[in-house]
């Protein structure tokens, strides 16, 4: 068990699928834009880069992608 944790806390897939989540949750959980201009694009800015990298992500066949 003590391996299996150390590959995991030094593999970079790993890392970079908790990123992936963590951010996808993150950008899901922001609250519905009702008015400010700059936060409108930050919200439809973000939610076009998570749809954008859950694309490419299913591609891949990244473990944890939706779809």
């Amino acid at each position: 068990m003590d391996s299996l944790m150390t590959f995991l806390s030094n593999s970079v897939l790993w890392k970079a699928v908790v990123a992936y989540w963590l951010f996808n949750a993150a950008v899901t959980a922001l609250p519905q834009p009702n008015g400010g201009k700059v936060y409108q694009f930050v919200y439809r800015f973000l939610h076009t880069l998570a749809g954008n990298l859950d694309r490419a992500a299913q591609k891949l066949n990244v473990p944890g992608a939706n779809g």
